[in-house]
């Protein structure tokens, strides 16, 4: 298995169409190349960071992270968040996982990327908390209401106008 890391404008155009292939089968959605793309671009740096796990010439697994800048004590600090990580079945163990985080881990150093969060789902966590790969920093709890309440449920249309309203009002929580 061989690990490599890259910037989203280095991924060739067959890389992103397995990304997305893969990322559309395990997650049984239907994402465009376009909106793939965009999720990776739309950030201050224009590029996100890739960790692709690859078994002869197949990519087996990929790890996503976006970078952002954050002050902190007044400091601008380089953060990225982890999203879009997959692993295909039948690859899916903690070395796949492992050494994909290491490369991720070296290639950050580097970079000068002080901070990575993720929101990792049930499956993942467990992973992660047994090979401690992080720090449990809390739990993510949102909650939202829709802008057009109407557009989830076709009863509740007439309360599109007041769901629109009230989720024009600032957060109390």
């Amino acid at each position: 298995m061989k690990y490599r890391f890259k910037k989203t404008n280095e991924l060739t155009n067959q890389e992103l169409l397995n990304i997305l292939s893969l990322f559309n089968e395990i997650f049984s959605q239907e994402r465009s190349l376009k909106e793939l793309t965009a999720q990776y671009t739309s950030n201050p740096y224009l590029n996100s960071y890739h960790v692709l796990s690859i078994e002869n010439t197949r990519i087996v697994g990929h790890f996503a992270f976006v970078p952002s800048d954050y002050l902190v004590d007044g400091k601008r600090e380089k953060f990225v968040v982890g999203i879009d990580s997959f692993v295909v079945d039948g690859f899916r163990d903690g070395m796949v996982l492992l050494e994909s985080y290491l490369c991720a881990l070296d290639n950050f150093k580097q970079r000068g990327v002080s901070i990575i969060l993720g929101f990792p789902d049930t499956h993942v966590n467990k992973v992660y908390s047994k090979g401690k790969l992080y720090s449990n920093i809390g739990q993510l709890n949102i909650y939202i209401l829709p802008y057009r309440v109407g557009g989830i449920y076709k009863k509740l249309k007439y309360f599109n106008l007041l769901s629109a309203a009230l989720s024009m009002l600032p957060s109390t929580v």
